[in-house]
C-alpha cells in the first residue's frame, strides 16, 4: 500500500511540473503568437481580396512541401480557414464535401484521405486542410 501511495505521489508531481512547463512555454512565446497572428490576418486580408474558396484552398495546398515545422503547419491551416471566411465563396465549392455530423463523419475521414491522395508525404497535415475545407463547408450548410 504505501509503494502504491508513493508511486502516486511522484506521478502527481511529474504532472505538475509537466503542466507548469507547458504553461511557462506558453507565456513565453505569447508575444511569437500574437504576432504570428497579427502576419496570418495582414496576409489573408491581402490574399483574400482577390481570391475566392478555391484559390484559397490551391494557395494552402500549395504551401504543404515548404512546410514541415509545427508552426509553419499550424500558420497554413489558420492561413486557410480564415481565408475561407474571407474570400468570395466559389460557386459549387462545398457540393461534394460530405457532411460533418455524427454520421458523416467517417464519410468525411475517407473523403479527406481522398482529398490527399494515401502516398502524400504530408498526409497528416494535408488531410488537416481539407478539414479546415469540410469545416467552412458545414457552417455553411448550416451544420
Amino acid at each position: 500500500m504505501k509503494g502504491c501511495l508513493i508511486a502516486l505521489a511522484i506521478f502527481v508531481v511529474i504532472v505538475v511540473l509537466f503542466v507548469v512547463g507547458i504553461v511557462l512555454f506558453v507565456k513565453s512565446k505569447a508575444g511569437d503568437f500574437e504576432s504570428m497572428r497579427i502576419e496570418i490576418e495582414e496576409e489573408v486580408k491581402e490574399f483574400s481580396a482577390t481570391a475566392d474558396s478555391q484559390d484559397c484552398l490551391d494557395e494552402a495546398l500549395s504551401r504543404l512541401p515548404e512546410g514541415g515545422d509545427i508552426l509553419s503547419n499550424a500558420r497554413n491551416v489558420v492561413f486557410l480557414g480564415k481565408c475561407l471566411e474571407a474570400a468570395e465563396y466559389t460557386s459549387g465549392f462545398c457540393d461534394d464535401v460530405p457532411d460533418e455530423d455524427k454520421i458523416g463523419v467517417f464519410k468525411s475521414g475517407v473523403w479527406r484521405l481522398n482529398q490527399c491522395g494515401a502516398n502524400n508525404p504530408n498526409l497528416q497535415e494535408c488531410q488537416k486542410l481539407w478539414g479546415q475545407v469540410a469545416d467552412f463547408c458545414s457552417e455553411r450548410k448550416g451544420n
